[in-house]
């Protein structure tokens, strides 16, 4: 018995030392994404949540995104933050294009953006966005419309929208249309915001130490005034069209703090004092593309020409900046 056993041990010593080794690599996805997916994620928001939603800001528009938050001022002021990251770390887009204001230069200036009317709303968070573009650590957000259609609408759509807020005492309407009129695809929209400061509840913590309770939040009120119009015409070889939109908006600056009351009767001047911020913006877009080109299967282009004036401060005595591109 014990010589069976010392045979069998032998024999498979020998087997092991003999044998070869063969490697096999085992790869998956799991849940089907390919790892350029996985290391990109892109999340869509459809135009309609967007349209059909109360009017906002940018920021507050994306809060309900994993990851995202707001840095709100007002009604009009949010500027987007991704994964604890906002300002220049985080990239605004409007059809792709980068949107030139002075969002940068400080958390209490509005992204110059046109919230009517849009198609969808692309969210890339993290460091995946270097991916598209240089110096977008936090994200990429990405504001798409069809003012200029690559592809031809089919039939008429009107919509019209009309807003009530009962916080602010605002109202906001709107009206838009797309349509396809002896081959040229139009679209026109426009929107009116006119929101009030927002009335403060009695035991909100800004009566705290207060002589006189306030009823208002001073200087959250927001006036707003857009409109987009755009052509195009689609054949065989490609597209081509052009684009106009204009953006207005006044709005008071919250939360700036009060300054030490240094003499008597000083501080209530200081309380009704206005703090105000107007931007203007116009722009021309020219967007086209090529199909079918000897070597090339598509190419794109576009000139835009944007004029934004950007003016804050005291009513009294505001400074302002003005940019040309």
């Amino acid at each position: 018995m014990k010589k069976s056993l010392y045979f069998v041990l032998c024999f498979a010593f020998f087997n092991v030392l003999h044998a070869t080794d063969e490697e096999v690599i085992v790869t998956s996805s799991l849940g089907g994404a390919t790892l350029a997916e996985i290391d990109s994620p892109v999340f869509v928001i459809k135009g309609d949540d967007i349209n059909y939603s109360a009017s906002t800001n940018l920021g507050e528009s994306l809060t309900y995104l994993l990851g995202v938050n707001s840095s709100n001022f007002g009604p009009g002021v949010g500027q987007p933050i991704i994964r604890g990251m906002g300002g220049t770390r985080v990239r605004i887009l409007s059809n792709g294009k980068l949107v030139r204001d002075v969002s940068g230069l400080g958390s209490d200036h509005l992204n110059d953006v046109d919230m009517n009317d849009l198609q969808q709303i692309e969210v890339v968070r993290g460091p995946s966005s270097l991916l598209y573009s240089n110096g977008t650590m936090g994200g990429i957000i990405n504001i798409v419309d069809q003012t200029i259609a690559s592809k031809d609408f089919e039939g008429n759509d009107f919509n019209i929208g009309l807003e009530r807020q009962t916080a602010n005492m605002g109202t906001a309407g709107s009206f838009s249309y797309k349509g396809n009129v002896d081959g040229l695809n139009l679209t026109y929209a426009l929107k009116e915001v006119n929101f009030e400061s927002y009335e403060v509840p009695l035991g909100a913590i800004i009566h705290e130490g207060s002589p006189e309770a306030k009823t208002t939040l001073e200087n959250s009120d927001l006036a707003t005034f857009s409109q987009k119009f755009g052509l195009s015409v689609i054949e065989n070889w490609g597209y081509f069209g052009f684009s106009l939109g204009k953006i207005e908006n006044t709005y008071g600056i919250a939360f700036h703090g009060e300054e030490e009351e240094e003499h008597g009767g000083e501080h209530g001047e200081e309380e009704e004092e206005r703090i105000q911020a107007d931007t203007e913006s116009e722009n021309v877009t020219i967007e086209g593309a090529v199909t079918n080109l000897s070597g090339l299967d598509k190419l794109s282009y576009f000139l835009q020409v944007n004029d934004y004036s950007f003016t804050e401060g005291h009513v009294e005595g505001a400074w302002s900046c003005r940019r040309t591109r």
